[in-house]
């Protein structure tokens, strides 16, 4: 369904001000243990709600949530080609670092 060369992970960063955005060989991606099935359009990740369980995510679609406090891995997998699916990054990063007490240079 998708081209793996054209994935991309947005990730929350050590500093819960920001996200990363990755491809899906970086090794940060294997630590947060993501698996992105490029065929099936969906990416599996850790349930942040449900300690030791998985939740499996669209690609491009709604991104994953973690609690206020314990942000971590994988937010999302977009497809950089597709104008929606960079749309849906964008709006995923900024609900991902906002309350966070950030301030502004």
């Amino acid at each position: 369904m998708y081209k793996k060369e054209n994935l991309v992970v947005l990730m929350y960063a050590s500093n819960t001000c920001y996200t990363n955005v990755v491809l899906p060989d970086n090794p940060s991606v294997k630590e947060a243990k993501t698996i992105i099935d490029a065929d099936a359009g969906t990416f599996t990740a850790p349930d942040p709600h449900a300690y030791g369980s998985v939740g499996t995510y669209q690609i491009g679609g709604n991104p994953r949530r973690c609690p206020l406090g314990s942000r971590w891995g994988t937010i999302g997998v977009y497809d950089r080609t597709n104008l929606g699916h960079l749309n849906n990054m964008v709006h995923a990063a900024n609900s991902a670092t906002e309350d966070q007490g950030c301030i502004e240079d």
